[in-house]
């Protein structure tokens, strides 16, 4: 188990405290049994959860946990706590034949166990079962009043009657034992096992605390204490472990912290200092990632223990979504770090950092363990901080999974979705573009170019993939309850659906990274989306005052998102396509809105469907929460039979653009299907061969009428040069090279450098 890796050798500089923040369900009962073998673990229960294996020690809890003590006398009172635990627990040890061997023989469970000589498995089974845990706990109690009385009275007198919080370094009497503890332990490292003290369930740790009126301090944080304390003592194999699935409590007040301040818990875990929120906001910020976890995969855990599924089975199918079934993997052991998922999802960047076990001096080692179990790629490592930086699959990727297994077992997964959506839309207050990004492009790995994924040695580039079908499928079929407001059909008419779902049945997106455009013109200059797509880029676009706000009407930020992907029967030649996705918080209320109004604003957005950019229409409306809206696909150079062709409107921006397009396209209806895809063909050299001469002169039309130019101001994607310069080719050089000969006649070799996909 690499959270207690190297316990014997101890590093005086590295921390005694870990953190152990999971949703619930994902192991940390198993976590208990891992580190338990070889170790004296001491696990409390500070509360009652679902699994009545180990019961509450409500007592100990209580003793713990009272608020009749002074907050000037904390550190003492915990200081007496785990004095109390260590001089029981070595009383134990030093004597294991009167308090265990003994013990053991008298109960049933001695057949069920192999434990013959290991003292901390027998601890481990009596503290399991009750017959030992009561008494301990009792005792460990009536000592810590003891001490803690002791060093009261024992207090110089300027100290009792100072106002001052008194820290470990005041303690007259319970430091001294501690240390005499801990050194005992020291001395017989060769013989005893390491000790943790495990704090399970450990939510009211984390919660702040009110102190005693009339105390200088009216607020404080167990966890934080109990960290301290607990941090003078360096040179003693003692380990303190929380387990807790929350950290945050409810603001009932202006002044009330929400959260522990994640930078006091010397935690082995630093947030980037590039987030892109205020730093006032920071812990708040973090937390809800948490909460996020949490209330994001409750409802799923009952279904999937019922399948006899567990975490193992979630994070596989996760890695099957991203990678393909052929780069799924077999599990990976369970007594491994991320098994209690030690990462915390920073959202905005996508990435998780993973927390490095405490004496963990080969970061390597854990960085493979890493990456292998969540399947992700290292960022970065940092030896000073001790923090590795790795995407992962996030939240929304785990939810995927989850209602991926659920539904194979006959449930519905829609409703696990929809929950998926409105989690993140709750989870952070400029929410404009965070839905789309979250589900659509936050649930994609980055790809390693340097590496071939999943051990891969051909040197061949296998794009990440993931499904997004079911997604589509159950945003298009309940769309009313994606948010608890809104149309229920909001740019999507019903010819379409059907295609457009047999469309994305077979579709997989393809996604490294994201580029940021501020300038929506940007990417139709030149061959910028032709060299972004074809690395595998997923562009999003800002705009700042979108197109259909009036001057009457408030202004909301919105954004358009490309994102490139591939077709599954076409993965051996990666073929790359584009799907635009809309974002934007200013949609119109169509409940209020007459219907002629209605069929109006329709038909405007079925007009803007030709253009990506969305340069026509306009919209008046009450303001409803962000909702997704797909304004086109395209992935079959195939009109299909099922699409309507769309009709420019008569009237209005679209009209003017249309003329300057020679008003063909409103005399024949243009397959949305058909003319897009010749754009997006484009982006594949190994296709240019296949786009007609119609079908390059109808693609000149639509960027004539996007661009509002005339035909001389567009030049022809089909005679740009290398569309993936400066980029490294993304397409499969064997393919590339018989392209190349088909098209031009000649083959350029490794020897001269990169291969020329130019279409000559």
């Amino acid at each position: 188990m690499l959270l207690t890796a190297a316990l014997n050798e101890p590093d005086p500089d590295g921390p005694r405290w870990q953190w152990v923040l999971q949703s619930s369900g994902m192991g940390k009962s198993r976590l208990m049994q891992d580190i338990s073998n070889g170790h004296v673990v001491v696990q409390i229960k500070l509360r009652e959860g679902m699994d009545d294996a180990v019961p509450c020690d409500t007592e100990l809890a209580d003793w713990l946990l009272q608020d009749s003590i002074p907050y000037r006398f904390i550190c003492l009172h915990y200081l007496a706590f785990y004095t109390a635990i260590w001089e029981e627990t070595y009383a134990i040890f030093s004597d294991p034949r009167g308090h265990l061997r003994d013990r053991m023989s008298c109960t049933e469970v001695t057949k069920e166990y192999e434990v013959e000589n290991d003292h901390a498995s027998i601890f481990r089974i009596l503290m399991a079962t009750g017959s030992l845990r009561q008494e301990f706990f009792r005792k460990v109690i009536r000592r810590a009043q003891k001490l803690y009385q002791e060093d009261i009275e024992a207090l110089q007198p300027e100290k009792a009657e100072s106002t001052e919080v008194l820290t470990v370094e005041d303690s007259p009497v319970c430091r001294r034992r501690a240390i005499q503890a801990g050194r005992a332990w020291e001395f017989d490292k060769f013989t005893l096992p390491p000790l943790i003290i495990a704090f399970d369930d450990g939510e009211e740790l984390l919660r702040w605390r009110e102190a005693q009126p009339g105390d200088e301090h009216t607020m404080f944080c167990p966890a934080l204490h109990l960290q301290a304390v607990l941090g003078e003592f360096r040179s003693c194999r003692i380990l303190g472990l929380v387990l807790s699935s929350l950290a945050t409590i409810p603001a009932d007040s202006a002044t009330r912290p929400r959260t522990i301040p994640l930078h006091q818990l010397r935690f082995d875990l630093l947030a980037p200092d590039d987030l892109a929120i205020p730093s006032a906001s920071l812990t708040v910020w973090q937390v809800s990632s948490w909460e996020h976890i949490c209330l994001l995969g409750r409802p799923l855990w009952g279904a999937l223990h019922a399948s006899g599924m567990g975490y193992d089975a979630l994070l596989q199918r996760a890695k099957m979504m991203l990678w393909g079934e052929d780069f799924a993997g077999a599990l990976v052991d369970a007594a491994v770090l991320v098994n209690v998922e030690q990462c915390m999802s920073v959202m905005s960047r996508r990435v998780s950092l993973a927390i490095a076990p405490p004496y963990t001096h080969n970061l390597g080692n854990l960085e493979s363990t890493f990456v292998e179990r969540h399947g992700g790629v290292c960022l970065e490592v940092h030896p000073q901080t001790r923090t590795i930086k790795i995407s992962t699959p996030s939240e929304p990727m785990l939810a995927l999974a989850a209602a991926s297994i659920v539904h194979d077992h006959g449930l519905d997964s829609s409703l696990a979705l929809l929950r998926t959506l409105r989690s993140l839309r709750s989870a952070r207050s400029d929410a404009t573009t965070l839905a789309a990004e979250s589900i659509i492009l936050d649930s994609l790995l980055h790809a390693s170019r340097t590496q071939p994924p999943c051990g891969r040695s051909d040197g061949r580039f296998v794009p990440p993939v993931v499904s997004v079908v079911n997604f589509f499928k159950s945003l298009l079929t309940h769309p009313e309850g994606v948010f608890e407001a809104g149309p229920s059909e909001v740019g999507v008419t019903s010819p379409p659906r059907g295609t457009f779902l047999d469309e994305f049945s077979d579709t997989y997106i393809y996604l490294t990274h994201f580029v940021m455009v501020t300038d929506p013109n940007k990417i139709l200059t030149g061959d910028y989306v032709l060299r972004a797509m074809s690395r595998g880029a997923g562009i999003v676009v800002k705009h700042p005052d979108p197109p259909w706000s009036t001057s009457d009407s408030e202004t909301h930020a919105a954004a358009t998102i490309y994102v490139p992907f591939v077709r599954k029967p076409e993965l051996s030649r990666q073929t790359l396509s584009l799907i635009a996705v809309r974002v934007t918080d200013a949609i119109p209320s169509f409940r209020a809105t007459p219907l002629l109004h209605h069929n109006l604003v329709l038909r405007e957005m079925e007009g803007r469907m030709l253009s990506i950019m969305g340069s026509s229409g306009s919209a008046v409306g009450d303001v409803h929460p962000p909702v997704i809206r797909v304004l086109m696909s395209f992935s079959d150079p195939r009109p299909s039979p099922g699409y309507q062709g769309v009709r420019l409107p008569a009237d209005g921006p679209a009209r003017t653009a249309s003329r300057r397009a020679g008003e063909t396209l409103l005399d024949v209806p243009v397959s949305v299907l058909t003319s897009y895809d010749i754009w997006c063909r484009g982006l594949s050299p190994a296709l240019y061969s296949a786009v007609s001469e119609e079908q390059a002169q109808r693609y000149k039309l639509v960027l004539e009428l996007q661009c509002g130019g005339s035909g001389g101001d567009i030049t022809d994607p089909t005679k740009q040069s290398d569309p993936c310069t400066p980029f490294q080719p993304w397409i499969d050089p064997d393919v590339a090279s018989l392209v190349h000969v088909r098209t031009t006649g000649t083959r350029r070799s490794d020897a001269e450098g990169r291969w020329d996909f130019r279409v000559r």
